[in-house]
């Protein structure tokens, strides 16, 4: 399995991080790819990537905050113009099929290269996209907010939304390959702050630890945070987590590798 974040930064954009997008291929032999938000710029980041929107089948919206899903009109658009392609199954929560289809009912557009079909998802929903099993979870956010529980033959990942509390997720983490989540905010500067629901970097530690999740990639950054933040924030992480930690910068490539003797071994490619 092959991750390639294409957005990590929380809320904005800033000169080094876009808003909130992930690309995964489950199959690396398959050019096939799925994309997990899609956040304003994502279209952008795409092409700087050697995966092209041709071979994009799936994509999954965590929730309905603008830097999670503003950018996927662009890049529907910018699908249709390779003449043979895909056809792409989206996933989202209540709203966005209605956001869609109002754009292509205002600028008169319709696609004429792929099928896209939209599926609204919620609580318990399960899907099955090329060789993975996906089952919606729901999270603690100001909106409602959901992660990806994805299975194949021999890995479990979850791809985590805005979530305030880690440890909804308790009965899928132990053993859990790889956790995606999000760690917006150094413990100290959490407090006030307590009304955006998100998670701070100690307690996703605490909760990773705690329940024994195999590797752990951070993302969704404040926009306020240089490069010392960065490195007090693996620090709050790493204080309760000793399994491989990596906190996620954009276009990071990870790579994901089931043994049937030892672990899942994640490994930074790029």
């Amino acid at each position: 399995m092959k991750i390639i974040f294409l957005g990590t930064s929380g809320g904005l954009p800033s000169a080094t991080r876009n808003t909130t997008a992930l690309a995964l291929q489950s199959n690396i032999a398959d050019e096939k790819w799925s994309l997990f938000d899609c956040g304003d710029g994502t279209t952008y980041q795409i092409a700087r990537i050697e995966w092209t929107l041709d071979k994009l089948d799936s994509i999954f919206i965590t929730h309905l905050h603008a830097d999670h899903f503003f950018g996927i009109l662009m890049l529907l658009y910018r699908k249709d113009m390779y003449r043979e392609c895909c056809d792409i199954m989206l996933y989202a929560p209540k709203g966005v099929k209605e956001f869609i289809e109002s754009a292509m009912e205002i600028t008169n557009k319709t696609f004429m290269n792929f099928k896209l079909t939209m599926v609204e998802i919620e609580e318990g929903s399960e899907m099955e996209v090329r060789d993975m099993r996906v089952e919606v979870l729901s999270l603690k956010h100001r909106i409602p907010s959901y992660a990806y529980h994805i299975e194949t033959k021999d890995k479990r990942v979850i791809i985590s939304g805005d979530n305030e509390e880690p440890s909804v997720l308790k009965e899928y983490l132990p053993n859990l390959d790889l956790l995606v989540h999000e760690s917006t905010f150094k413990e100290v500067d959490y407090e006030g702050r307590e009304s955006s629901m998100h998670s701070t970097a100690k307690l996703l530690g605490e909760v990773a630890g705690r329940y024994g999740v195999a590797n752990l990639i951070a993302t969704h950054f404040s926009v306020r945070y240089d490069a010392e933040d960065m490195r007090e924030i693996y620090k709050e992480i790493e204080s309760n987590y000793r399994n491989p930690l990596f906190l996620a910068n954009d276009l990071d490539e990870f790579l994901l590798e089931s043994y049937e003797d030892r672990a899942s071994t994640l490994t930074l490619t790029s």
